[in-house]
C-alpha cells in the first residue's frame, strides 16, 4: 500500500509540474514573440496610427474646442486641406 501511495503522489507531482512547465514556456515563448516584434519597430508592417480621415477631422475638431472653440462650430480651421495633413 505505502509502494503504491508513495507512487500515486510521485505521478501527482509529475503531472503537477508538466503543467507548470508548459504554461512556463507558453508564457515565455509569447513575451519572447511579442519582444522581437517590439524590437524590429522601425520595420513596421503596418502604419501608426489611424488611416481614416474621419479620425483626424474629429481629433482637429477636438482641439478646436480644447483650444476655446464653440461646441457646435464645425467649420474646422487649421487643417492643411488641399494636402491632406492636420
Amino acid at each position: 500500500m505505502a509502494d503504491t501511495a508513495a507512487a500515486a503522489e510521485q505521478n501527482r507531482r509529475f503531472r503537477r509540474r508538466a503543467v507548470w512547465g508548459i504554461f512556463v514556456f507558453a508564457l515565455v515563448l509569447g513575451c519572447s514573440l511579442r519582444m522581437i516584434d517590439v524590437l524590429a519597430w522601425p520595420a513596421l508592417s503596418a502604419p501608426l496610427g489611424p488611416s481614416n480621415p474621419d479620425v483626424w477631422l474629429r481629433l482637429a475638431q477636438l482641439r478646436q474646442w480644447l483650444a476655446g472653440g464653440d461646441f457646435f462650430d464645425h467649420a474646422i480651421r487649421n487643417t492643411n486641406a488641399p494636402l491632406g495633413g492636420v
